[in-house]
């Protein structure tokens, strides 16, 4: 795995907003030096046959790819959880780019648009349930 930070460093940082530098190098830096022995870890070490072995930290952090797919699925584990014992259905809707502009300023029609959504959507499936079920 190459490091491209350096490069980043130079050419892409220079955008950001000042305040934010510090905070992306540090929180970068960490995830490039998570389990590094090199910087942090701990010895533990048998009392009784005095058998050693290093424990490296990690960062915890939910940019480091290894720390935040654990923390992802964590997460994930924890709403499944949560989540009601029925079937249910994910839908997204995304407004089409030419009328965006349009619900951007006129925002207090997006929840007649989301209402009307959901009828359209719920109609599809209360049909496609019905029909599967050799109802009519």
């Amino acid at each position: 795995m190459k490091n491209h930070f350096e490069k980043f460093k130079i050419s892409k940082l220079p955008r950001v907003k000042k305040e934010m530098r510090e905070h992306i190098v540090n929180t970068v830096q960490k995830a490039l030096n998570c389990g590094n022995i090199e910087y942090e870890y701990i010895k533990h070490k048998c009392l009784e046959c005095y058998e050693g072995y290093i424990h490296r930290f990690s960062c915890k952090s939910k940019f480091c790819s290894k720390c935040g797919r654990k923390y992802s699925l964590e997460w994930a584990d924890k709403q499944a959880n949560n989540m009601l014992k029925i079937k249910h259905r994910h839908v997204v809707f995304t407004i089409p780019e030419e009328l965006r502009n349009y619900f951007y300023k006129k925002r207090e029609l997006l929840k007649d648009l989301q209402d009307e959504v959901y009828g359209v959507v719920s109609n599809y499936y209360e049909k496609k349930v019905k029909g599967s079920c050799g109802r009519n």
